[in-house]
């Protein structure tokens, strides 16, 4: 079946043998000779605002898109971008959040001298086809083909070598990218990025019941027993939450629970094994044990920002999966047990079936086709338990941060994994660094969102 499916991607280009005589697109016929004259020259490119900041500009963009790209003719939206520049003449780091519009910087960008192009991800605000929302267009091939039509429209005014890039949901994106497009960039970074297999994915239960081995094994029993706390303590927990703020998720009984659950989940995601000692003891009073969950869990159940998030929670729904979580030792104490799925959490009315073919043609490709692939993991990062496989890949490579959460960087890499990832770089850009780290950056935990 696998095979039949590349017959029918031929138009794709997923195998990388022909990138060898890939010629990147004309640009338009276009007299300007600054960055901000050539711009405008690009068919459906707007800039919205710009600002100088010391040797870079920082452009606002939108870029107008096909709704569907196999009906180009069809409905459009508009994507947001972020153009970092600095000179036309160095690289380029094409940076996904997944999400909505990330911060303009990043580590490459510090470690290599280069410009940035920040995209944000079709369908999350305010980057939203018209109502009523087509959830159908939602897929990873729509959003790989915005990502070439990007190439395609802004390759010309910057000739030097690519990179793609993203963390978390970003991360997953630059590859899907490369899936479809394979010779749009000389190489992909991908950070915390997993390939999850079905919409409950039971390497996630394994890979928290071992989490940090010996070393952490009383931080894990600390989180599980903080699980049963908090539900022994339900109408103390539940009389601290605004009713009216959980309707999303089908009221507080129910965001209280899935927030328990996932306690062990976003706490490896998010902290630090330094942060093992501040998990409240059974003996802690209500407020405190209440404001610890709320800050860790409790708060990502809210309509608010479950609204923001249901673009993923399509996605997940659909094509990315999503993780299982342990429940037998909390089975006792659970309510609404039946409702931790992922579709309670799509949008009201919408419905999707999963297609498990989706990420397997991934995981094929990436095998059976890939090159220059890196991928960069935290130890302790449960999103590690679906860490893609750079084994068979050509020329690729998989690193991970000693005792890293979902903020893994490149930086902050063992130094001989360091230098060779440094080095990989250099080779695939052709350039040399100006760096040998980069500051990690404060928003990592809004721009690495990537949902339970």
């Amino acid at each position: 079946d696998d095979d039949d499916d590349d017959d029918d991607d031929d138009d794709d280009d997923d195998d990388n043998d022909d990138c060898e005589d890939h010629e990147p697109p004309p640009g338009p016929d276009c007299d300007a000779t600054d960055i901000a004259g050539r711009l405008e020259c690009i068919d459906g490119l707007t800039i919205r605002s710009s600002r100088a900041d010391g040797s870079r500009v920082e452009y606002s963009l939108t870029f107008e898109q096909p709704v569907d790209h196999d009906d180009p003719s069809g409905a459009t939206f508009t994507q947001r971008l972020t153009l970092q520049h600095r000179d036309d003449s160095l690289p380029l780091v094409l940076k996904y959040s997944g999400y909505s519009l990330p911060s303009a910087d990043h580590e490459l960008a510090q470690l290599f001298d280069a410009n940035v192009l920040s995209v944000e991800h079709r369908y999350f605000p305010p980057s939203v086809p018209q109502t009523p929302v087509p959830w159908e267009h939602l897929t990873i091939e729509q959003s790989a083909d915005d990502s070439h039509r990007i190439y395609e429209a802004m390759k010309w005014i910057y000739p030097a070598a690519w990179l793609n890039t993203g963390a978390s949901k970003g991360g997953e994106t630059a590859v899907f990218h490369r899936r479809f497009h394979p010779c749009d960039v000389e190489g992909t970074v991908a950070y915390v990025a997993p390939i999850v297999y079905g919409t409950a994915d039971e390497r996630f239960i394994d890979f928290l019941s071992g989490v940090g081995a010996d070393t952490l094994a009383d931080c894990r029993a600390d989180l599980a027993a903080l699980q049963r706390e908090m539900l022994e303590r339900r109408e103390a927990m539940l009389s601290r939450m605004d009713g009216s703020q959980y309707t999303r998720i089908g009221g507080p009984g129910v965001a209280l629970e899935h927030a328990a659950l996932e306690l062990p989940f976003v706490f490896f995601q998010y902290q630090s094994a330094s942060a093992c000692g501040s998990i409240p003891s059974s003996q802690a009073d209500d407020q405190v044990i209440f404001d610890y969950v709320n800050s860790l869990a409790l708060s990502g159940m809210v309509n608010g920002t479950l609204d923001f998030f249901a673009p993923y929670y399509y996605q997940a729904a659909a094509e990315l999966g999503a993780p299982a979580v342990a429940m037998d030792h909390v089975a006792d104490l659970l309510e609404h047990a039946d409702t931790y799925e992922i579709g309670t959490y799509l949008p009201q009315g919408v419905n999707v079936d999963f297609d498990p073919e989706a990420m397997l043609d991934i995981r094929d490709w990436v095998d059976d086709h890939g090159e220059r692939l890196m991928f960069i993991y935290g130890e302790y990062d449960p999103w590690t338990a679906a860490a893609y496989s750079a084994e068979q890949a050509d020329d690729s490579f998989s690193y991970t941060e000693p005792g890293g959460n979902h903020g893994a960087t490149i930086s902050a890499l063992e130094t001989g994994d360091r230098e060779e990832a440094l080095a990989t770089l250099e080779r695939w850009l052709d350039t040399k660094r100006v760096r040998e780290s980069a500051p990690r950056d404060p928003q990592w935990r809004i721009e690495r969102g990537l949902r339970p």
